[in-house]
C-alpha cells in the first residue's frame, strides 16, 4: 500500500459532482476548466468510474472562481475531504480522479467556511 493523500471534492448529499446532470447550471467547462482530457487525464469515457476532486483547498479556487462557489452552496453543494491510496489518483494539470470506493470521507468543509478562510488568508 502507498501512502495516503487528501482529494478535496465539491459534491452534494448524494455525491454527485456540479457537472452531474446539470446539478448545478450555472457552471459550465471554460477554457480555463477543461475537460479532462485537455487537463491531462484520460479521457472521460475511460475514466467514468473514477470521481473528480482537487488536491487542495487552493486548487479550488484555481478552477472555480467565488461566484461559481456561491451557486454550488445554493444548491447544497459542500467540499467533502476524502483519504485515498496515493495509487488510486490521478492528476490533471489543475484537477484529480479518485476511485471513491476506495475512500474514506475524512471531513466535510461548508462553502461558506471555505470562502471565508480563503479571504483570511488574502487579507494576511
Amino acid at each position: 500500500m502507498s501512502a495516503e493523500v487528501q482529494v478535496y471534492r465539491l459534491e452534494n448529499e448524494e455525491q454527485e459532482g456540479p457537472y452531474t446532470f446539470g446539478a448545478v447550471p450555472e457552471i459550465r467547462s471554460q477554457e480555463h476548466r477543461p475537460c479532462a482530457g485537455a487537463d491531462g487525464l484520460p479521457n472521460i469515457h475511460e475514466i467514468q468510474h473514477l470521481h473528480f476532486a482537487f488536491e487542495s483547498e487552493s486548487a479550488i479556487f484555481d478552477w472555480f472562481d467565488e461566484t461559481d462557489l456561491v451557486h454550488m452552496d445554493g444548491y447544497g453543494f459542500s467540499v467533502s475531504v476524502y483519504r485515498v491510496d496515493a495509487g488510486l489518483v490521478m492528476y490533471g494539470h489543475c484537477q484529480c480522479a479518485f476511485d471513491l470506493e476506495a475512500s474514506t470521507l475524512v471531513g466535510t468543509i461548508e462553502i461558506n467556511d471555505l470562502i471565508d478562510r480563503r479571504l483570511l488568508e488574502n487579507a494576511a
